[in-house]
């Protein structure tokens, strides 16, 4: 990486017209390499993501109230002190009503939905508001 960074800030007068061939030819060739190094690394994320596993932590949040923290494989995915799609800094009423909505979410995940929404209506059906 070190060598792409002096090749780009030499300037190419300084360069016979044979030199400036092999730098195009060298700059091309980290060009190739870093893009498939980026395609590897996709491929690493998409066979990651058949293997998750889901869990949620209920949290204390505004006056008394609960929210939920969604973790994927260990690492914190979704942070939700408050209703989804309320206004207003309080969580909901209850530990079961934020359960519920947490397991809602999760399965969303599991579904595909990496950044799930929670409708009013599926809150409502749940009897979490």
């Amino acid at each position: 990486m070190n060598n792409f960074l002096l090749l780009k800030t030499v300037r190419c007068s300084a360069f016979p017209k044979a030199n400036r061939a092999f730098v195009a030819l060298v700059f091309s060739f980290f060009c190739a390499h870093a893009t498939a190094n980026t395609y590897q690394q996709k491929q690493v994320v998409v066979s990651q993501q058949v293997k998750r596993i889901f869990t949620y932590q209920l949290i204390n949040s505004a006056a008394g109230t609960f929210g939920y923290d969604v973790y994927s494989n260990g690492k914190l995915t979704i942070h939700q002190p408050t209703i989804p799609g309320m206004p207003g800094i309080k969580g909901f009423a209850s530990k079961a009503a934020a359960q519920k909505v947490a397991q809602l979410v999760m399965k969303k995940m599991a579904k595909g939905e990496m950044l799930p929404t929670v409708t009013l209506k599926e809150m409502k059906q749940l009897k979490a508001i």
